[in-house]
């Protein structure tokens, strides 16, 4: 059989025949008027069958394509004209379709063919159409049509459409589709029964259709030669109705059936989505701020573009063809040596840093990145290079850098200098301590209660400078101290800090809250400094009262969570809050409240380098709260 569907008038028309069949009451040979002009309007061969496969009608068509008279086929079993080697399975065929009466147009993927009088065979396409004369008696309508020159043609040309890479297309020249190649079911999605007998017009959107109507006719009616798809924006149909941009090139061909139309049709979506990608690239490109090179394998510009322009002052005019060692300053003409070789390797450079010289003579610093071009094929054939200026950031990394060094420096020299005064001044302050006491102890006897007050006093502030000492020192070796982080248990250092309280100061009794499971991220040794300030503090401030208490818990709903340590003691006016966490600064007297007025200073710096910050409330004789929070952004 020769592949595809019987024209949609010829179907209609053998439907119509079926249906309206209607033999004589006693003659099962004879339909009525109406149904033989019907018959005989179908211009393919047609006869009507029985249940029994026996031929109860056909046309002058039918005498005509297989040589059998109606006299002689009248009555006789429709397998007449069945090639034997077929006949065997024929009845259960019909049988199958008398049980499931309707339209099938048949020969899709088969090799059908018909047997003539002379007992030739030629390939057929057949299908078939069910209809009543009575309630109970089924008939079978069916069309047979003659594509040997189809088939021949097929034959002819089918090695050649099958070779090609795109959808080859042949069509007569009333625009009917008699050969299509596997490409073309693949990239239409049609099977090739569904293809062949129909108008190409089947596999072209309806829009372009309706915008150039007159174009596919005029060129059916004097084929040439011709590309088509460059400059034209052609798309195809599928299946499914989606549609894609393709490229066709078109030829008439002469055969011995007559003048045909071959159409190779290939689908350019790829190459669509590449210029796509090409035009949006192209556009970064221009739109970039930095410059963006293309050279050679040797070097040489092939592109430059407009942040190129910007950034080195030459024009693309001037830089295309030329080498981009044109950027070195004189003295650093073979830098880009190994660079060169590199990328002749096809190696990836990033971010590769190197002095290059502007149009005007100015030196700047820039940040490069070398990519490896290839071709279609892989092959390597050049190069492309992005630079960025960093000079600012250059300039400002050796500030920051020699700021750095001058601080470190600064630094040793600030901790040499403490230590020094440290050692220099301990020494004379114990002294002091010392030699005060000793008096006291010998001749105390021999001074007056005045006397004995001053020595008193004298030993009192050398033991004070000591510790405002070793404050200092404590200060200073927080700034440098390197931060561990890691999980701490809050709520167990508070309890350290508070147990040491009671074991120094036995006699206070002291109410303290401490919220438990307070974990949070830290340096342990910082934060127990930051504990024995706060609660030192909290434990000092309120030992006036009659029932001290001290709270340490926190907000859980705050983010990030804030901690506070409150007591119900002395407090403080908050117009000096300002001054809490000054060095030396205090608000109450030594003689009210001991301390050298670094401490608080101490726990600011510490908070401040977890990343926190700390801050109170109070009021006088009221209280005070000691609020903290730790930055755990680095967790």
């Amino acid at each position: 059989m020769g592949e595809g569907k019987g024209r949609l008038d010829v179907e209609s028309e053998q439907m119509s025949v079926a249906g309206d069949l209607r033999p004589r009451k006693g003659d099962r040979r004879d339909g009525d008027p109406s149904s033989a002009q019907l018959l005989e309007a179908v211009p393919d061969a047609m006869l009507v069958v029985d249940a029994d496969g026996l031929i109860l009608m056909v046309n002058s068509r039918f005498e005509q394509l297989l040589g059998w008279s109606q006299a002689d086929l009248l009555g006789k079993n429709v397998e007449i004209f069945v090639p034997e080697r077929f006949r065997d399975g024929h009845p259960e065929h019909r049988a199958g379709f008398m049980r499931h009466p309707e339209f099938r147009p048949m020969g899709a993927g088969l090799e059908l063919y018909a047997l003539r009088r002379d007992g030739t065979e030629f390939p057929a396409e057949i299908s078939l159409g069910a209809g009543r004369a009575v309630p109970d008696q089924p008939l079978l309508s069916v069309v047979i049509r003659d594509v040997t020159e189809r088939h021949d043609i097929e034959k002819k040309f089918r090695r050649f459409v099958e070779s090609s890479p795109d959808a080859v297309v042949i069509a007569d020249l009333a625009g009917t589709i008699v050969i299509v190649n596997t490409q073309t079911e693949r990239v239409f999605g049609y099977e090739r029964a569904e293809l062949l007998g129909q108008s190409v017009e089947m596999i072209v959107p309806q829009e372009l259709l309706d915008r150039d109507p007159a174009n596919h006719a005029l060129f059916f009616a004097s084929p040439k030669v011709q590309q088509m798809g460059s400059g034209l924006e052609l798309h195809g149909r599928r299946k499914d109705g989606t549609q894609f941009p393709i490229e066709i090139s078109q030829s008439p061909l002469q055969t011995e059936a007559g003048l045909l139309v071959s159409s190779a049709i290939r689908d350019v979506s790829h190459r669509h989505r590449a210029d796509e990608l090409r035009s949006r690239l192209a556009a970064i490109v221009e739109g970039s701020d930095d410059a963006i090179i293309s050279t050679t394998l040797d070097d040489v510009v092939t592109s430059w573009n407009a942040g190129a322009e910007a950034l080195f002052g030459y024009s693309e005019q001037e830089m295309l063809g030329r080498p981009l060692n044109l950027l070195l300053p004189p003295d650093r003409a073979e830098e880009d040596t190994e660079l060169l070789v590199q990328l002749q390797r096809g190696d990836r450079i990033r971010h590769r840093d190197s002095l290059r010289r502007t149009k005007a003579g100015r030196d700047i610093v820039v940040s490069m990145t070398v990519s490896p071009i290839r071709d279609a094929l892989g092959v390597l054939i050049g190069g492309s290079k992005v630079a960025r200026d960093i000079t600012e950031r250059k300039n400002a990394e050796l500030a920051l850098a020699a700021a750095k060094d001058s601080a470190e420096t600064a630094s040793r020299e600030f901790e040499a200098f403490s230590y020094s005064v440290a050692h220099d001044l301990r020494a004379p302050l114990r002294a002091l301590d010392g030699f005060s006491q000793r008096l006291i102890e010998r001749s105390g006897d021999l001074l007056d209660e005045v006397g004995r007050g001053h020595l008193q006093r004298i030993s009192e502030s050398a033991q004070y400078m000591a510790e405002l000492i070793d404050s200092l020192l404590l200060l200073a070796r927080i700034s440098k101290r390197e931060l561990v982080r890691e999980a701490i248990d809050l709520s167990e250092l508070a309890e350290q800090a508070i147990n040491r309280l009671r074991i120094a100061a036995p006699d206070r009794s002291v109410e303290v809250t401490i919220h438990p499971g307070l974990i949070d991220q830290g340096d342990r040794g910082l934060l127990t400094i930051v504990f024995e300030n706060l609660l030192g503090n909290a434990w000092k401030f309120s030992r006036r009262e009659a029932t001290a208490r001290i709270e340490f818990g926190c907000d859980p709903c705050e983010a990030p969570v804030t901690y506070f340590i409150r007591d119900n003691g002395a407090g403080f006016d908050m117009e000096y809050a300002a001054k809490l966490f000054g060095v030396f600064q205090r608000l109450h007297t030594v003689r009210e409240f001991e301390g050298t007025g670094i401490g608080l200073a101490t726990v600011q710096r510490i908070i401040g380098r977890h990343g926190g910050r700390v801050w109170a409330e109070g009021a006088p004789n009221q209280g005070a709260t000691f609020f903290f929070e730790l930055d755990n952004k680095e967790q």
